[in-house]
């Protein structure tokens, strides 16, 4: 884990913040990589070229969950994450062995579809090493 802490001597604009943490991001071996339109990932900049996430797929009239009902993962178990995935496509989360044990950050930062909600959390769960996968 990097701790991170950026201490700036005047108020930046928007873009010069992203910009300074994109920097100090990368001083400590990390990278921004965007997923769509709304979404980044950080991750170690030797991994970058083995990340392939997925394109969130727009879903005709599909609804926008706003930020209140989006619930934060703060070093959460994977299981919490998994099980929230699970009723968002309304399944049946199976406890894994070992589950409990990951720990998982996301926080979503803007409101979002199901579609896009869900494809973030699978993206999450890859970050970390795991995956949903579909059972009969």
């Amino acid at each position: 884990m990097v701790l991170l802490k950026l201490k700036t001597q005047t108020t930046m604009s928007k873009s010069a913040a992203i910009y300074a943490l994109r920097a100090s991001l990368a001083l400590q071996g990390l990278v921004v990589v965007p997923v769509g339109e709304k979404f980044d990932a950080v991750l170690p900049s030797n991994e970058v070229a083995t990340f392939h996430p997925s394109e969130p797929k727009p879903v005709a009239g599909e609804t926008v969950i706003s930020l209140s009902d989006i619930p934060e993962f703060r070093w959460d178990t994977a299981q919490h994450l998994v099980d929230y995935y699970a009723q968002l496509s309304d399944r049946t989360a199976v406890a894994v062995p070992g589950l409990g044990q990951s720990r998982v950050i996301f926080t979503a930062q803007t409101p979002l579809t199901k579609s896009e909600l869900r494809l973030a959390l699978e993206t999450v769960l890859m970050l970390n090493g795991l995956a949903i996968v579909e059972g009969g």
